[in-house]
């Protein structure tokens, strides 16, 4: 991971070796019929919870050139918030 990369995951509070409890995203995952695979769920265990501000140039989720981006990251927060995306407007 370059260092620009590192500090803004800092920012964020997250620090080498970070875990944090998975068991509450792993039960709704699951109970809507996903199977967590191990990475998946390494990268969870170190990377969820952490909210990191974007911006900057490039282009951003849910613009123009990037919907599919935009929908998955709107399915995510509905999985994350308990709820469901519609998708004749995700």
């Amino acid at each position: 991971m370059d260092t620009e990369t590192e500090r803004i995951l800092a920012r964020a509070g997250w620090k080498p070796g970070r875990q944090v409890d998975t068991s509450a995203w792993l039960s709704r995952l699951e109970a809507d019929g996903f199977v967590m695979h191990d990475a998946a769920e390494r990268f969870l265990r170190e990377f969820g919870g952490l909210v990191v501000p974007h911006g900057g140039p490039g282009i951003s989720p849910g613009s123009g050139g990037s919907g599919r981006i935009g929908k998955a990251l709107r399915r995510v927060r509905a999985v994350h918030e308990g709820g469901r995306v519609d998708e004749s407007v995700a």
